[in-house]
Order: C-alpha cells, then sequence, then structure tokens
C-alpha cells in the first residue's frame, strides 16, 4: 500500500512526490514538527512507538460487520511481532547508532535508518510455532472494560513498557456518557491516559461511532481508521496545533495511507475463535450480573417516577423533565423511568412544604 496524503477535492499526492512549500500549510508543519514522517505506514509508526518508548492511540470505528475486531487484532499482532523480532535479536541493529528507548525523530540520518529496518521486519521469516507464540500474545493483550485495563496494567512491571493493549468494544463498558453516571471511574481512567505511556506503547479501542468516544479518550488519540462494510479502511493522522487568532488549539487529520482493502483471513481461524469465545463469555457475565441486580439493586435505590410525582404532587412529566435536564439523577430498569432515593426527601421538602411555583409543579 503506497501512503499518501489525501484531499477529498483532488487526486491523491504520493509522499514521495510531495513539494512541502506548496503543499496545506497544516500538512507542512505536521512534517515540520515530525508528526507526520513521509514514506512511513501506521505499522511504522507502532514500530517507532515500541522502539522508542513512544505512544499512539488508535480509534478504529464503523457499522457492525466491518471489522473492526478482527482489524484490531492484526494491528496488535503487527505490533507484538516486531516487538518479537527485536528480543530475538534477528535484525541488524546498531544500537550505539539507534539506541532503543531514545526518540530520534529530529535526525533526518536515524529515522532513514529506521525506515530500512522497518522494510526488513516486513519481509522477516517466522516458522509457525513462532506465530503462535505471537499470536497468543496478542490475545492477552485483548480487554474488554475499565477493569480489566486497571489489571492488565498493574501487573506490568515498573521497569517494562507492554507494546500494545486494544479495548475491543470500548463504549459497552465505558459510554461517552461515564463522566455523568460514573465521575471517579471517569477520573480514574483519565489520570490512568495521562500516564499509560508508562505502561504501553500503543493503545486502540474499538467502537461503531468515533463521535462517541468519552472525551478524555478521544483527545488522546492519534489515528483514527476508518472501515466500511467491504473491509475498506482509511487511515488518518489525528493531531493539534496552535491556533493562530486565539490562545487555544486546531484539530487536523492527514490520510497518510491510500484507502485499500483488508484480508480479514489474515487472522488464524484459531485465534479468532479463541477471541470469539472469550468476547461471549464476557457478555453471558454481564448479562447475568444485569439480570441478578436489576429487582435487588436497582429496586433498593430507586423510586419510579410516578411514585415520586404522587408523593410530592406534581404531574410525572415535570418528574421527568427534572430528570432529563439533570436537576435530579434517575434511569430505566424495564422500560419504566426510576428516580435515585437520595433526591426524593429534597424533593418533598420543596414541594410539599409549598416553596415551589404553580408553574413548577405543573
Amino acid at each position: 500500500m503506497q501512503n499518501s496524503f489525501y484531499d477529498p477535492s483532488t487526486e491523491f499526492i504520493p509522499v514521495s512526490s510531495v513539494d512541502l512549500d506548496k503543499a496545506p500549510r497544516h500538512i507542512y508543519w505536521a512534517v515540520k514538527f515530525a508528526i507526520v514522517i513521509l514514506g512511513w505506514s501506521l505499522e511504522y509508526y507502532y514500530y517507532y512507538a515500541v522502539y522508542s518508548k513512544g505512544y499512539e492511540t488508535t480509534g478504529l470505528w464503523g457499522v457492525q460487520g466491518s471489522g473492526k475486531s478482527n482489524r484490531m487484532l492484526q494491528h496488535l499482532f503487527w505490533i507484538y511481532r516486531f516487538d518479537y523480532i527485536l528480543n530475538k535479536g534477528g535484525l541488524p541493529i546498531d544500537y550505539d547508532f539507534l539506541p532503543r528507548g531514545t526518540p530520534f525523530l529530529r535526525d533526518q540520518e536515524k529515522i532513514a535508518y529506521f525506515t530500512r529496518i522497518c522494510d526488513l521486519v516486513i519481509d522477516y521469516h517466522l516458522d509457525p510455532s513462532e506465530m503462535d507464540e505471537i499470536w497468543r500474545s496478542v490475545l492477552d493483550a485483548i480487554i474488554f472494560k475499565p477493569s480489566l485495563l486497571v489489571e492488565l496494567l498493574e501487573a506490568i512491571p515498573d521497569n517494562e513498557v507492554m507494546p500494545g493493549v486494544g479495548w475491543d468494544d470500548v463504549l459497552v463498558h465505558y459510554p461517552s456518557s461515564m463522566f455523568k453516571t460514573d465521575i471517579k471511574q471517569y477520573e480514574a481512567i483519565d489520570s490512568t491516559w495521562a500516564a499509560i505511556r508508562t505502561k504501553a506503547s500503543c493503545i486502540m479501542d474499538t467502537l461503531p461511532n468515533i463521535e462517541r468516544l468519552a472525551k478524555n479518550l478521544k483527545d488522546n488519540t492519534t489515528f483514527e481508521v476508518y472501515l466500511g462494510r467491504n473491509q475498506m479502511e482509511m487511515i488518518k493522522r489525528i493531531f493539534l496545533m496552535p491556533a493562530l487568532d486565539r490562545i487555544g488549539v486546531n484539530m487536523f487529520k492527514i490520510t497518510i495511507e491510500r484507502p485499500g482493502i483488508f484480508d480479514i483471513f489474515t487472522v488464524p481461524a484459531w485465534v479468532w475463535a479463541e477471541y470469539w469465545t472469550r468476547r461471549l463469555k464476557l457478555t453471558k457475565e454481564a448479562l447475568t450480573r444485569l439480570k441478578g441486580t436489576v429487582d435487588s439493586e436497582d429496586l433498593e435505590n430507586y423510586v419510579s417516577a410516578l411514585d415520586v410525582a404522587e408523593m410530592i404532587g406534581v404531574s410525572p412529566n415535570t418528574v421527568q423533565q427534572m430528570q432529563s435536564r439533570g436537576v435530579i439523577e434517575g434511569r430505566k430498569v424495564n422500560g419504566i423511568l426510576m428516580i435515585k432515593q437520595e433526591y426524593v426527601p429534597r424533593l418533598k421538602k420543596i414541594y410539599v412544604d409549598g416553596k415551589a411555583t404553580k408553574v413548577a409543579r405543573e
């Protein structure tokens, strides 16, 4: 796949022929600040993050059935294959010239040298048993919920960095509304992400709509991979630059690879089967917990909106409006709006004591 910058209003411009003096300003500065490296595919950015103890976060999104989870497994395989070959000593690297764990993107000679190393990795041969070992490392790097992410990162020794982590179906257990519904977990993930580079080099998540990604994860995303129903993918580098007319930043995207179709059968059948088994197990566990808590926890701590309306002498619609505006907290249980019980005494004090206006009661 040939790398390129993409302007939807023009044809593709191969990076080998980019004239920076004539390129759009955001492309010019992206190259000057080494946000974009001419000639690198997404795979090479991953390699650099692992080699230099850098950091990348990729959001893979598209409709159900577009192959998001499959493609995430492939991305993780690139990362763990590179790490395996490095640790094996299978590459002719001059570590005096290019020390591992040290950034080098301001040195064009070193960038060219590392690019040649990456080219060797692409063509490096591994036997079937080595490939299976790498795929098992990939499976061990998949998580489905925040608690598993914490467990995975806590298990990493202080002097080590995990090559990659994949958070599949991130919206299931960490929706964009988390900062409203569970502020403690939101803050915990926020602080974890601020220091995650010391624990993992590459993070990726999958979701149907990247706009729904929680803000603290979206703000840290450096690559966006959009997948179509036919497994066509578009890869964009995401970056911020200083605003020119105000104190603040502007966000930009550059398509770094010519969109193309990936092969879902690259993932071995046994790997996909094991991944799917883990995913179904977690789904069943979640459904079991939900079934067991709806009648106990939810009904113990919540009161129906109808009962609240009757207790304070207002219409059910008034209670519903208070909940939708964030005045009181509530949730739907089996299709019925339930209000957190802790709000009932406050509402009684306002409405039963007669302090609320007639309009508010209606």
